[in-house]
């Protein structure tokens, strides 16, 4: 039966799917990290969007430390759990309780398809500048984004700019 199998009996007899441990993690928060990290890989994508499809997931749950199932499958490389989580609602704006976001996640690990599909969902003037998405940064500038403005009381968009290296945003 497996993964899929044992997850799907829990939910057919009614258990909360928006549960989470003393962390807060939630099981699609859990599966998301879990994409194709094992031979199960298969199992564990059946699953994740077992979760996914659910009535009640929130897709956008955040863990203590204010991770999401988003934040989770970027970081692990996963394209298809990120497109599957974005086409539900999930917000790539949201960041950590340390100022991180699932682009920025990706990014240190290298999955540039992931940056590529979080940066083209740039909204936010912090977004477009962690992603040096600078047509959406001209666009938001022109609209009146607040540059004062500073993220988790800490850094303002430009002294984020100067931090990620990103020159052409500063310019």
């Amino acid at each position: 039966e497996g993964l899929y199998g044992y997850v799907e009996s829990l939910i057919n007899e009614g258990i909360d799917i928006t549960v989470s441990n003393n962390k807060g993690k939630t099981p699609l928060m859990s599966a998301a990290g879990r994409l194709g990290h094992s031979d199960n890989s298969k199992e564990h994508f059946l699953t994740f969007k077992l979760l996914l499809d659910h009535p009640d997931v929130d897709v956008n749950a955040k863990t203590k430390f204010g991770r999401t199932a988003l934040m989770d499958a970027a970081r692990g490389g996963n394209v298809n759990g990120v497109k599957m989580l974005l086409d539900k609602g999930a917000d790539p704006s949201i960041r950590t309780n340390s100022g991180e976001t699932a682009y920025k996640m990706a990014k240190e690990r290298n999955h540039k398809d992931i940056m590529a599909i979080l940066k083209a969902t740039s909204k936010t003037i912090f977004d477009a500048v962690e992603s040096g998405n600078i047509n959406v940064l001209k666009s938001l500038l022109k609209s009146g984004a607040n540059v004062e403005e500073a993220t988790n009381g800490e850094y303002t968009p430009i002294m984020l700019a100067a931090l990620q290296n990103e020159v052409d945003c500063v310019a």
